[in-house]
Parts: structure tokens; C-alpha cells; sequence
């Protein structure tokens, strides 16, 4: 247990900045938005949201959770889809696209090394904001994580 909770902790404190991965994406002209995961899944995809004037859908099931973050989530008892969505300070990318270029930015971003996850779509503004859990039920996906205005 203690390798994943040193791999857990280094990707928390010293995260690797996805500048290729940026740039694999901005070539290929695809992404629509793009925010990086500093403060956490739910927060930065309702910025997104919000200034798109768009919904999203996210299915659980299809988050990228390392196997070292699921293996600490459950030592700890806690829910390592938690920590996907209101977890921070990763910086990893996450953008929205047509559906009928994912495919193409999966190859441009898989040729830096790192895979690039489809965890949903966007939706109606009206539809809000939605989390598909992995028992089918689906709840708001309420912000969380950090909050630099909060006191």
C-alpha cells in the first residue's frame, strides 16, 4: 500500500503539466473548450458549463481513476469517484469536442504517450448538469473541490 499512496501523493504534489497534450490537441483544431483540473472535475466542467451556456453528462463508470487512486480510496473507505470529481491539483486537461472528432483527438493525444478518456457529452443548457453513477441512477453533478472565492 505504500507504493500507491507515494504514486497518489506525487501526482498530487507534483503534477506533470500536459503541454504536449495541449498541443497535440490545439493542432488538431477539434477542442471547443478546454480547462485544466486544478480544482477539481465538478468545478471545472460546470466553469465550462457555465460560460459555454451549456449541460453536461458524465458517466462514473468512464473516468479515468488510476488503480493505485482506487486501491487508497478503498483502503480509506472512501469513494474513489469522490476523489475523480472533487479531487485537484492534477492538471489534467479536460475539453469538449464534436463527437465525431473524438476519435481523431484520442489518436493526436495517444501519440505524447497519454490515453484521453471519453467520459461524456454536453447537453442542453436546460438538461444541467448530470452524473450517470455506475448503478444507472443519476444525480446533479453539484460543483466541488477547491473554491478560491470561498472563505
Amino acid at each position: 500500500m505504500r507504493d500507491e499512496v507515494n504514486e497518489v501523493l506525487a501526482a498530487h504534489l507534483t503534477p506533470t503539466p500536459r503541454v504536449p497534450e495541449g498541443r497535440a490537441i490545439g493542432a488538431t483544431g477539434a477542442a471547443t473548450a478546454m480547462i485544466d483540473l486544478s480544482d477539481g472535475l465538478a468545478s471545472d466542467v460546470g466553469h465550462i458549463c457555465e460560460l459555454s451556456n451549456v449541460g453536461v453528462w458524465v458517466e462514473a463508470a468512464r473516468l479515468p481513476i488510476a488503480p493505485a487512486t482506487r486501491r487508497v480510496a478503498e483502503a480509506l473507505g472512501r469513494d474513489p469517484v469522490a476523489f475523480a470529481l472533487f479531487g485537484g491539483e492534477d492538471y489534467e486537461l479536460l475539453l469538449t469536442a464534436p463527437a465525431d472528432r473524438v476519435g481523431e483527438l484520442v489518436a493526436a493525444v495517444g501519440q505524447t504517450g497519454t490515453p484521453l478518456a471519453d467520459i461524456g457529452a454536453i447537453t442542453p443548457a436546460t438538461a444541467g448538469c448530470t452524473l450517470l453513477l455506475a448503478d444507472g441512477r443519476t444525480v446533479p453533478l453539484e460543483p466541488g473541490g477547491w473554491d478560491h472565492f470561498r472563505r
